[in-house]
């Protein structure tokens, strides 16, 4: 993969949501701002879009279902 690949970027969002849905079942009442920038994300919005992309709820409704 290079950098800038479609896949690459694709993989480097999967990666952070995964790690952002961990986070949110360790500690349920960190603030998701918090939980964003730990993944790497430059804001909640940015994570909520990832959130979105991928196909799942926003992370405050994720956190409400799980």
């Amino acid at each position: 993969m290079k950098i800038g690949d479609p896949d690459a970027l694709l993989y480097v969002s999967q990666h952070r949501v995964r790690h952002a849905i961990s986070l949110i079942h360790q500690h349920p009442d960190g603030r998701l701002a918090d939980i964003a920038e730990q993944c790497g994300f430059s804001s909640q919005a940015s994570m909520t879009k990832a959130f979105k992309a991928q196909g799942k709820d926003t992370p405050s409704s994720y956190r409400s279902n799980y």
